[in-house]
């Protein structure tokens, strides 16, 4: 569930945009090829960073470490 969820079409080619995510705990920001995420970005923690990082796929988006 996202707390801001926003998304920003390229001018020059509304195929590709940028996708904002922020859910509370972290916010990752997802290049979009149409319909397809090709690549992200970790933007920043709300939620405490954790000392190490387990990335399990049940824990996306991942908070990432300090």
């Amino acid at each position: 569930m996202s707390v801001f969820s926003a998304q920003y079409y390229c001018e020059f080619d509304r195929f590709f945009s940028v996708k904002i995510e922020d859910d509370g705990r972290v916010a990752y920001a997802y290049l979009m090829q149409g319909n397809d995420e090709v690549a992200d970005v970790w933007l920043y923690n709300l939620a405490a960073a954790p000392v190490a990082s387990f990335w399990n796929e049940a824990d996306k988006p991942f908070v990432n470490p300090c």
